[in-house]
């Protein structure tokens, strides 16, 4: 091979270089550019790109938090729904068997303080009247106006419906039976109200 040869070259300032030329194969491919892009350009790229994926991340999780929250309000609304339903059942089944849905505060009908919750609906109306924000919408209201609830004092006992039937007044049941249908819409009182066991009676027959 050719001896390794040392070119002179004068630089840009004028002082001498060595350049090294060799036999070896040398790439005939152009040389790689160097990217216009300087360092402090290029980390700030990529500061911005790392803080995008992180404002992404957050949005996801944040939707995902939506999501379940929304599930959770979906799933309490629904939960303070079915107990004022089972509220409202004992009260027509009290209403069936005392003529009238107004218990007074004191009064514990099927194990429940059914006087206290009766007071504490009077007191989301007038919240609701007052234009306070309350759970009280206006379809439970309809169904407690259907059964003669009394909102305002002075006129609680007052007859709403036939009181408890005479034990072999059938006809009387059947009313009673009727008037919680049409409160309820269904004819399945609680075993726990006389209207209830009348029904099981009838079942069996």
């Amino acid at each position: 091979s050719r001896p390794h040869q040392r070119i002179w070259k004068r630089s840009r300032k004028y002082e001498e270089e060595i350049i090294d030329i060799t036999d070896e194969p040398t790439n005939d491919s152009p040389p790689a550019q160097a990217s216009s892009q300087s360092p402090t350009r290029g980390k700030a790229m990529e500061e911005e790109l790392e803080s995008n994926s992180a404002s992404t991340r957050f949005s996801d999780e944040l939707d995902q938090s939506r999501t379940v929250t929304d599930s959770e309000q979906n799933i309490n609304r629904s939960s303070r729904q079915e107990a004022w339903e089972e509220w409202f059942r004992i009260l027509v089944e009290f209403r069936a068997e005392n003529g009238h849905p107004n218990p007074k505060r004191d009064v514990v009908y099927q194990q429940k303080r059914l006087g206290e919750w009766a007071n504490e609906q009077r007191k989301m109306m007038k919240k609701h009247t007052d234009g306070g924000s309350t759970g009280f919408v206006e379809e439970r209201i309809a169904r407690l106006n259907s059964i003669g609830f009394a909102w305002e004092g002075g006129n609680y006992q007052r007859q709403t419906a036939p009181a408890t039937p005479e034990t072999n007044d059938w006809e009387g049941w059947f009313v009673a039976l009727k008037q919680f249908k049409a409160a309820m819409g269904h004819t399945t009182p609680s075993i726990e109200s006389k209207l209830g066991i009348w029904v099981r009676e009838q079942r069996s027959v």
